[in-house]
């Protein structure tokens, strides 16, 4: 039985916590273990050097840098290049039984990873905006927005938009989060994302976070807040659209954050960066006296070191030169007491020769007597074996003649392959510059190429026919012959169809009379054809005023539906019972509102909502969520598919959002 393979994807924008969320993940069993983690990662991050390369030459082969996406232009996933080698990737971890990747390219690719892994989960991770703009200023790394620091927020908008559009298209496949509720409900998240995927991950380990890893500080900065939402209000409008849709235990946003943002930034507030800056530049300007300071003295130690360096090393050289001399005395008294030692041990070693030379002498001469009697005989046999000696050697300096001969013969090959392989290595290294150009020129040949690939399959479509053909053709000779010996034959038999052409004319003049007979016929069918579209064509107009009637209908019982209902929670508001008016003019309010939506009066629908505020006690931020709820519902009850997107982006929606949410809560701490 094969193995059930469900990846799970952690994506969001760059300094979002996504390496922090997979840390978790894994102590849950999440198998993130075959991905290399790079020395220089913190916290166990866990990054993927196959996937992070893959998306990263997809995007720049694109011309996308993924830090600063500040484009609306989508990336054109068209090369069949990417697909495979992501299908070559992912086949590599279908044995696992959970696994997956985290990395911020992938929320720029979300759609691509959607066709290729339709198992797929995805975990849609993001922070705080001004946490993420901290975090990025902060970084050690460089940073494009140094010349202009208000692009990290335009790529922020542009990576949340990307996520909230992909979490509207697949919803039953995603689970939107905020990195700080993830930190703050570590078990309750797992649980979440075992509940909607279906999975059964272990309990987190408590000890994988560090609290000093996520800065939260910026978050408690009403300056910061106020200055982004009164130069961006964008920036607010869509983390508040982010808070309203993500995960939160209990359905509970933190909303807190509206009541630090001020509805314009005080001038005090305004020039404090100013005081900050001159301040650290009176503190920079006395460390660096104080450096100077420190250096003066230093170098003016170091002069006096210099100094006594240089006296020392003068006197070093002379007493230098001094053992320099001494050596060179002492050498030549070693090289003459060396010459003569020598001398005397040639002496006494020529002497000792001599005597062992004269004993060895007397030995041998004793010897040679003994032996030169046996030598005598054996030199007669030495002699014959001399002679047949002297015949093998006679043929060995042929056999060496001839391997000189092969040996000049291969030297002038071995020469003539060195000259071969130099030139070949000159046409290498030109073929290699060649195959680079050819290289760069293959990309861009690359549309061709396919298209090349199927002229030519069309082209061995082509030689197929072309050979069936000619086996045809063959066939078709074999019949012309088969054709003409008929022919023959029919010749001899049209002889025979003249006789019988003459009773054949007489049967076409009795046809040609039938036929005059059968064209009256058809004539009156005709006539009554035309009389048969007339009837049709009126029955079509009676059809197409029934269904205009019909739609005229339809509608009508739509607004009886929808008055009915209004009617329904109006006698329900006109019970006596006293507490409850107030909900249910708020619930009306609602209705009516939702019913001003359906026929597209967006204005109506807005002063509806605005009406309903002066109904109920929840918390602005609350009415807000609690009206797409009711939306939902309603939708959900009538059989209708709510876009909540478009509504939530409508114009009216937004300002409706921002005079009703936002403003009240400054105007309540000013």
């Amino acid at each position: 039985m094969a193995i059930q393979s469900t990846p799970l994807i952690i994506t969001g924008m760059h300094r979002s916590g996504l390496s922090l969320t997979a840390s978790i993940l894994k102590t849950c069993g999440v198998n993130f273990q075959q991905f290399e983690e790079p020395e220089s990662s913190q916290n166990q991050e866990i990054e993927k050097l196959d996937f992070s390369s893959l998306q990263a030459e997809i995007l720049r082969n694109q011309g996308i840098n993924s830090q600063v996406w500040t484009s609306t232009k989508e990336p054109d996933i068209i090369n069949d290049i990417w697909i495979q080698k992501a299908q070559e990737l992912a086949q590599k971890y279908s044995d696992a039984k959970i696994w997956g990747w985290n990395d911020p390219n992938t929320a720029l690719l979300l759609e691509f990873w959607a066709k290729i892994l339709p198992d797929a989960k995805f975990l849609l991770i993001y922070r705080a905006p001004w946490e993420v703009v901290d975090s990025l200023y902060r970084s050690s790394e460089e940073i494009p927005f140094e010349k202009q620091p208000s692009l990290v927020f335009k790529s922020w908008i542009n990576y949340s938009q990307k996520i909230i559009q992909f979490y509207n298209k697949y919803q039953h496949r995603c689970l939107l989060s905020n990195i700080q509720t993830i930190v703050d409900h570590q078990s309750p998240y797992i649980q979440e994302i075992n509940h909607k995927f279906d999975l059964k991950l272990s309990s987190p380990s408590p000890k994988v976070y560090d609290t000093s890893l996520l800065n939260t500080e910026t978050s408690q900065n009403s300056y910061r807040l106020g200055l982004i939402d009164y130069y961006c209000p964008d920036v607010t409008q869509n983390y508040q659209e982010l808070e309203g849709r993500s995960w939160h235990p209990n359905n509970n946003p933190d909303w807190s954050w509206q009541n630090l943002i001020k509805t314009k930034p005080s001038q005090d507030l305004v020039f404090q960066d100013w005081v900050n800056f001159r301040q650290q530049q009176v503190e920079n300007q006395l460390l660096k006296d104080k450096f100077d300071q420190d250096f003066s003295q230093i170098k003016e130690e170091l002069e006096y070191s210099q100094t006594e360096a240089k006296a020392k090393e003068l006197q070093c050289n002379q007493l230098n030169d001094k053992l320099q001399a001494q050596k060179s005395e002492c050498n030549e008294l070693n090289k003459k007491l060396q010459v003569k030692e020598s001398k005397l041990d040639q002496s006494q070693h020529q002497i000792h020769q001599l005597q062992s030379d004269l004993s060895l002498s007397k030995q041998q001469l004793n010897q040679a007597r003994c032996d030169s009697q046996k030598y005598q005989f054996q030199l007669h046999q030495t002699q014959e074996e001399l002679e047949q000696s002297e015949l093998e050697r006679h043929q060995l300096q042929d056999n060496l003649q001839q391997v000189e001969i092969q040996s000049r013969q291969w030297e002038n090959k071995f020469y003539q392959t060195e000259l071969n392989l130099s030139q070949q290595q000159k046409k290498l290294a030109q073929t290699q510059k060649k195959w680079e150009r050819t290289l760069a020129q293959l990309h861009q040949v690359q549309p061709q190429l396919e298209q090349a690939k199927i002229e030519l399959s069309q082209f061995h479509q082509t030689e197929k026919q072309l050979q069936e053909s000619q086996i045809q053709l063959h066939q078709t000779q074999k019949k012309w012959e088969r054709t003409l010996a008929q022919l023959n034959q029919i010749q001899r038999e049209r002889e025979k169809s003249q006789s019988q052409l003459h009773q054949t004319e007489e049967l076409l003049q009795q046809s040609q009379t039938q036929l005059h007979q059968t064209e009256i016929l058809l004539q009156k069918s005709q006539s009554q054809l035309h009389v048969t579209e007339s009837l049709l064509q009126n029955d079509q107009t009676q059809i197409h005023q029934t269904e205009q009637e019909l739609e005229q209908t339809r509608t009508q019982l739509h607004h009886a539906l929808q008055e009915i209902e209004r009617l329904r929670l109006y006698e329900s508001v006109t019970q006596p019972d006293v507490e409850q008016t107030d909900e249910m003019q708020y619930k009306v309010k609602i209705w009516e509102a939702w019913c001003a939506y359906q026929n597209g009066d967006f204005q109506q629908m807005a002063r509806l909502l605005k009406q309903s505020l002066e109904y109920t006690a929840l918390s602005k931020a609350a009415v807000v969520t609690n009206w797409l709820e009711t939306f939902m519902q309603n939708a959900d009850h009538q059989g209708l598919s709510l876009d909540t997107y478009a509504l939530t982006n409508s114009p009216e929606w937004k300002q409706l959002v921002r005079r009703s949410v936002v403003i009240p809560s400054v105007r309540l701490l000013t």
